[in-house]
């Protein structure tokens, strides 16, 4: 057995997985693998069936340069951070270091791959990602902020490598109708069940050929938040024919849309089995909320922050009720407030947000006296709160702990 394999086994002995983790990154660091310890990565990922090892900056610049690099091998998060903004051995980071990435011969081990400077992505990157040979395990990729044109994205969507990965971010890359519709027409991402495209302009055809992809069959998530969305091109998304297992949609801060909106998602083939919905900064009225929430009986989740909604009455007679609801500067006022607290499924929410809804010092009051044992996240604004207000909230044992811990199980806490 080699010093290294022995020290890797050594390193495992520990019934503590924290400091086995902690150990095993400061070994990696340290010593130049070979495939005599191949075994012991075995180990390894029998120990942690979710690898949790990221690679460094020392490695990722091996790679980015056309080198080998066996300790990749234990990675499977690759995201590109810092430096590479800007060089990568006095070269400005550019399509040539992905190219040489996605060839690479350790990269086998990678599940997720992300980079906040992918805006030095371009077309020849997609190509590279769609060609590569390495990337067998690749479950979760983001290119956002990359500039693919219509030829990367026609690659992408064609790519017979990436058939494993179920996550794509593509979010502000530019994207118009025509590069979407390329993507969409590829048959190689199958197993996709999320995807964003957030903060790309789209159209009646682009929305149409998501709709109509194959590639979407088992789509669960669809983010679509900052697209510029019309009436016209939501009515043209939600009748497609393969997107009837989304349960989770974002179509957030895409001001165009009117009312009419949740009259096209009441119709939607996805009606039924939508879980979670953001129509954040979206306009809403009473009427169209009650026709929604109705179409949506398994709907748990809703944001509808900024919306201009007033009346809490359709919140309130939905069933099941919520786990998760958004009204942030939504003027409620103390009487929905209280309804909201009065309502069937208040004991059971988990995530509550109620920034600036205008419920006044006797809207603090009555929320520091309920329940709030199954509460996890919580914003209220407590602009003009009193020394009786505060005194009501260190009085609710959860407001206490979030106060005084803000750390603690509630995640958001009073401010």
């Amino acid at each position: 057995m080699s010093k290294a394999s022995r020290e890797i086994a050594r390193i495992l002995e520990s019934s503590d997985d924290n400091k086995v983790a902690g150990e095993l990154h400061q070994f990696f660091n340290a010593w130049e693998l070979t495939d005599t310890v191949d075994a012991e990565i075995a180990m390894i990922e029998q120990r942690f069936p979710k690898p949790i090892f990221a690679a460094n900056n020392r490695w990722i610049d091996r790679v980015f340069s056309g080198e080998d690099e066996p300790r990749m091998r234990v990675c499977n998060k690759f995201i590109v951070t810092g430096p590479y903004a800007f060089k990568v051995r006095g070269k400005k980071l550019g399509d040539e270091h992905y190219e040489n990435m996605c060839r690479a011969e350790h990269m086998g081990g990678v599940t997720y791959y992300a980079s906040t400077v992918s805006a030095t992505m371009g077309a020849r990157t997609f190509v590279a990602f769609a060609d590569a040979k390495t990337l067998v395990n690749l479950r979760e990729l983001d290119l956002s902020f990359s500039k693919p044109g219509k030829k990367g994205m026609t690659a992408l969507g064609a790519a017979k490598s990436l058939t494993k990965v179920t996550r794509l971010a593509l979010v502000n890359c530019k994207l118009d109708d025509a590069q979407i519709a390329a993507f969409c027409a590829g048959a190689g991402l199958e197993s996709l069940t999320s995807l964003s495209l957030a903060r790309n302009p789209i159209g009646p055809r682009g929305a149409a050929a998501i709709a109509s992809s194959a590639m979407m069959a088992n789509l669960e998530t669809l983010q679509l938040g900052s697209c510029s969305l019309t009436d016209e091109t939501l009515a043209a998304l939600v009748t497609g024919p393969h997107l009837s297992r989304v349960k989770h949609l974002k179509i957030d801060d895409n001001a165009r849309l009117t009312t009419s909106a949740c009259a096209s998602l009441a119709q939607a083939c996805f009606a039924k089995s939508l879980e979670t919905l953001d129509l954040s900064q979206v306009r809403i009225d009473e009427p169209s909320l009650a026709a929604l929430l109705r179409a949506c009986p398994s709907l748990t989740g809703l944001r509808i922050g900024y919306s201009g909604l007033a009346s809490v009455a359709p919140l309130v007679a939905h069933e099941p009720g919520f786990t998760m609801l958004s009204l942030d500067n939504c003027p409620i006022g103390l009487e929905g407030l209280r309804a909201i607290l009065a309502a069937p499924w208040f004991s059971k929410l988990e995530s509550l947000l109620l920034g600036d809804t205008v419920i006044g010092p006797e809207g603090y009051l009555a929320l520091a006296a309920a329940d709030l044992s199954s509460m996890e996240t919580l914003s209220v604004t407590t602009q003009g709160a009193t020394p009786e207000t505060w005194a009501a909230f260190l009085a609710n044992p959860t407001l206490r702990e979030s106060i005084r811990e803000p750390f603690s199980r509630l995640s958001q806490y009073v401010r």
